[in-house]
């Protein structure tokens, strides 16, 4: 009895503050999800003013994409910032200390082009949910 009522009232007060976490019956599910969180979050950045940088531009072009980062957050640049290969120093106070304090490692690039792996009907699931919002973002659908 005393676990039912302490479970009745957990119910009550705590339920309503956790963040509802998605159920999916399929791929399909997981698809349309992602692609449906990609686009609230475009929409989001866009509100709030934020500049989005895509994945592949910093993979493909890592400096320049830097570079145009810099003036935006108020930093000058540093070749170091791209160096891979000698020890990290703190860019005035930018970084989280436990990444900071990592080995230097290159942009891993496996994630790009894995839209490629889709089936046609995902593929297409994407392109109805985020074709406006990947057009204002340079993706060709």
């Amino acid at each position: 009895r005393l676990a039912s009522w302490t479970l009745g009232w957990w119910r009550f007060l705590v339920l309503p503050f956790l963040p509802i976490l998605p159920v999916f019956k399929d791929y399909t599910d997981i698809v349309r999800w992602a692609a449906e969180n990609w686009v609230r979050f475009t929409q989001w950045a866009h509100h709030h003013k934020i500049h989005v940088v895509r994945y592949e531009d910093l993979c493909n072009d890592s400096t320049g994409v830097i570079r145009d980062l810099c003036p935006r957050i108020e930093l000058g640049f540093d070749n170091n910032m791209i160096d891979t290969k000698s020890p990290r120093r703190a860019f005035w106070g930018v970084g989280a200390p436990e990444v900071m304090m990592g080995k230097p490692r290159p942009i891993d690039k496996s994630s790009v082009g894995r839209g490629k792996n889709l089936t046609p009907e995902h593929i297409e699931i994407v392109k109805d949910v985020t074709s406006r919002a990947a057009g204002e973002y340079g993706y060709d659908l």
